[in-house]
């Protein structure tokens, strides 16, 4: 059975194997559960920092930004024990 690849073929390949496949259920769970985590997070901000992270599009991306933006502001964004 050997089968000379054209690009026709691989052309219908392509188109069928998007055309076929469905999401994951366990990543629109996620994804859900992501997009409901951002925007609890985004409604701490002030308006300020919203601003610099209104283009996040998933919790990750906004935790990456805003420890970005507390490092170059000095602050420290380790979570405390409340020991001190």
């Amino acid at each position: 059975m050997d089968q000379k690849l054209t690009k026709s073929s691989i052309n219908q390949h392509t188109r069928w194997c998007y055309t076929t496949t469905t999401a994951n259920p366990e990543y629109l769970t996620w994804k859900s559960q992501d997009q409901t985590l951002l925007k609890w997070l985004c409604s701490t901000l002030t308006p300020t920092i919203l601003s610099i992270v209104k283009d996040c599009t998933t919790s990750y991306d906004l935790w990456v930004a805003l420890a970005e933006v507390f490092f170059i502001m000095g602050y420290d964004l380790s979570i405390q024990d409340g020991a001190d």
